[in-house]
């Protein structure tokens, strides 16, 4: 898994780490460069609104020992 934390238009060049990268985590939306790059080695992409969202989730439950249903279409992280 890579978790990437970077600007939206900011690229590093990690094509060592890609080529073994199942999950890539992006922080930036919509659609960096980095998940752009990313897609190229059939890494699976969460994308940052995902992300966010199902850390919104998790937390709810975490402080208020309920869990908040909720459907999105975006939503692939189940468990929460």
């Amino acid at each position: 898994m890579i978790i990437s934390t970077l600007p939206r238009n900011a690229f590093h060049d990690i094509k060592e780490y890609m080529k073994s990268c199942d999950y890539f985590m992006d922080a930036a939306y919509p659609n960096s460069l980095m998940s752009k790059e990313a897609k190229k080695y059939n890494c699976t992409i969460i994308p940052g609104e995902e992300w966010l969202v199902n850390q919104a989730l998790a937390s709810f439950k975490i402080f208020t020992e309920k869990i908040f249903h909720i459907q999105l279409k975006m939503t692939r992280i189940n468990g929460f």
